[in-house]
């Protein structure tokens, strides 16, 4: 079914489906592709292990590190890290390495193997600063 927010345990978006991040409301997880300037989280200082996207799409930004998943991944470096983490793992995305660094919706899109509850478990049991 096209239901975009169902909570629990699937393709959650910091904020839900009125986040202040998107651009619009969104109709599918698809539409968590852009945001407005708030929902960049990126951290300058990570930037040099893990630079932020640049893209955009009109007026809005492609490179949104906003929190996804169960447990909500957000900013910049820890979608490096979850990154570094599936490539070393061989998880791949139409054959190539997963880049979320270009891509971060990939973390609510890719179903095979389920990323956004990947990430949500190794962020839990990966030690935090």
């Amino acid at each position: 079914d096209d239901c975009f927010y169902r909570g629990g345990l699937f393709n959650w978006v910091e904020g839900g489906p009125s986040s202040l991040f998107l651009p619009h409301q969104p109709s599918s997880i698809a539409d968590a592709e852009t945001c407005t300037a708030a929902g960049k989280y990126c951290d300058l200082t990570s930037g040099y292990f893990f630079p932020c996207s640049t893209a955009t799409s009109g007026t809005w930004f492609q490179g949104c590190y906003f929190g996804r998943g169960a447990v909500q991944l957000s900013y910049n470096f820890n979608y490096g890290l979850f990154n570094r983490w599936l490539n070393q793992n061989g998880v791949t995305h139409n054959g190539n390495p997963v880049d979320l660094l270009q891509e971060p919706n990939l973390l609510l899109t890719k179903t095979d193997p389920p990323l956004a509850l990947m990430a949500s478990i190794w962020f839990f049991v990966t030690p935090q600063p």
